[in-house]
């Protein structure tokens, strides 16, 4: 998913630049999907692993 966002992301920036000229647009979708994302991750509660003290990393 990171390289069809990264892939989308420069592909509409350029083509929202055509057409508006400006990538502004682009910049304020990247602000509300940087949200969104944040919001979504918020209810994930991640427990700690229990690991014995000679076991390594």
């Amino acid at each position: 998913s990171h390289q069809i966002g990264s892939f989308l992301g420069s592909w509409l920036g350029g083509r929202l630049f055509d057409i508006y000229g400006s990538y502004e647009l682009m910049w304020w979708i990247s602000v509300a999907l940087g949200f969104i994302s944040a919001l979504m991750h918020m209810p994930i509660k991640e427990k700690a692993v229990q690991r014995l003290a000679n076991q390594q990393i």
